[in-house]
């Protein structure tokens, strides 16, 4: 109903155009879901592909020569110009949304950097760079953009982040901040439009390796021996399981481990999740859906649940494929999608266990071991001067945790004036029962102790 909604109204306005927030009230009046705007962007991208999207971004952007309205009265720029600004940044922002999907995180960071101090209360010219740097390996220089934003916000507004900017935030310290199909600069014409043609097919390439993964090479051998198809070809062992606390790094390992074992599987490796932006499990046939249009499926707005997920179980019987489950969310979820898939092994990330899948094999994450953890809070803190005394002491306060490690770290970067030492006592104080914070919600480590 929505989409079509979305085409009439579009189609009546004509020539004028309409603004987002128009948008927003024909399509749910005042009762607007958290993820409005990912919505309406799976409604709008079609066939076209984002390719052909962030060329007509561009050309678009490329009218705009300036401030508007230089050289007439000033009256009319003052009761103009404002507004015209304000239809410029959305369209600032989706260019820069399909640069991602494309891999371009570079230009992302070179092109919204000089408008940040220009609208510093928009969250999405903040969280699309901090996206963008993660995607460079740059995660300290992401986080201390968030500081940056929310210190502005507290200052001139005495209001905390939005959703936006605190669910890229989350992503950013766990380690799940998803990067779309990575590709080099100017290799459009790599991209296959079947495979790309919407922000919600992102999900099913797998996502870029994460530049400063450390540690953990026992569980990667060991992930990579379980991934091996049997050597005649007739099938896979059972599908893996990696479970842990969240921060613990599951969804980066696992997507290391894919990449090392995609040549085993020559049709395809693929990557959805399990949950959306929000936090909220996604139903198995939307899962599916993504999954047969990363394999080159058309899959029509009007296939019923159980056609999408009668078509996937079809195809991956067929197709000798890795299929990585992100941070999925229970067990009728994963057999929904699981059960019947033939010579396709399902790779699977998530706090549950999922004992009662067949021929399930389970890896446990905890904490990094000590040199690991170490040679982690000093990749980070480069130039920061941590001694080997203090850097020892706060990943062992940390229980050797990815997530809090680089809570820790980020602290020690944001924040100059504090020194490791000190860093180390407050951490240590047994008043604010830092560690029982720690292991009871890991995704708020540091940040919220130690302001």
């Amino acid at each position: 109903m929505r989409p079509r909604t979305l085409l009439a109204t579009l189609v009546i306005a004509g020539k004028r155009g309409l603004a987002e927030h128009e948008i927003h009230q024909v399509l749910w009046g005042t009762a607007r879901p958290v993820t409005v705007r990912a919505q309406v962007h799976t409604y709008v991208y079609a066939a076209g592909g984002i390719a052909q999207a962030a060329e007509l971004f561009t050309d678009a952007l490329g009218q705009w020569r300036g401030p508007a309205l230089i050289g007439a009265t000033e009256f009319l720029e003052a009761s103009e110009a404002p507004r015209l600004e304000e239809l410029r940044m959305p369209v600032l922002e989706e260019k820069a949304a399909a640069d991602l999907s494309l891999g371009r995180a570079r230009r992302v960071v070179e092109e919204l950097a000089p408008c940040m101090p220009l609208f510093p209360f928009r969250e999405g010219l903040r969280s699309l760079p901090m996206t963008a740097l993660s995607h460079c390996g740059r995660q300290a220089e992401a986080i201390a953009l968030y500081h940056e934003g929310r210190s502005v916000l507290a200052e001139h507004l005495t209001v905390d982040p939005g959703d936006e900017l605190n669910s890229t935030f989350q992503s950013l310290l766990a380690d799940t901040l998803i990067a779309r199909p990575t590709l080099p600069e100017g290799a459009d014409t790599a991209v296959r439009p079947e495979a790309v043609s919407s922000r919600e097919e992102a999900y099913t390439a797998l996502p870029p390796d994460l530049v400063d993964f450390t540690g953990r090479h026992a569980e990667l051998r060991r992930l990579r021996e379980w991934l091996k198809p049997a050597p005649d070809g007739t099938g896979c062992a059972g599908p893996v399981v990696v479970t842990g606390l969240a921060g613990s790094g599951k969804t980066v390992l696992a997507v290391r481990a894919g990449y090392g074992i995609a040549p085993a599987y020559p049709d395809g490796t693929l990557f959805v999740r399990g949950r959306d932006t929000s936090g909220y499990r996604r139903p198995p046939a939307d899962m599916a859906g993504d999954l047969l249009r990363g394999l080159g499926e058309r899959v029509a707005p009007t296939a019923g649940s159980e056609e999408r997920v009668w078509r996937l179980r079809t195809r991956l019987t067929q197709s000798r494929c890795l299929v990585i489950l992100d941070d999925a969310a229970d067990e009728a979820q994963v057999q929904a999608l699981v059960l019947g898939s033939g010579r396709t092994q399902f790779l699977i990330t998530g706090r549950p266990r999922f004992a009662t899948l067949p021929r399930v094999r389970v890896m446990a994450l905890g904490g990094l071991q000590l040199c690991e953890a170490m040679d982690l809070l000093n990749g980070i803190t480069s130039g920061v001067g941590v001694t080997t005394d203090d850097a020892e002491r706060l990943v062992r306060l940390c229980d050797g945790h990815p997530a809090a490690i680089r809570a820790v770290a980020a602290q020690l970067i944001a924040k100059p004036n504090w020194t490791p030492a000190y860093l180390v006592d407050r951490l240590a104080d047994p008043c604010r029962d830092t560690l029982g914070l720690l292991r009871a919600k890991v995704e708020s480590i540091a940040f919220s102790l130690l302001n």
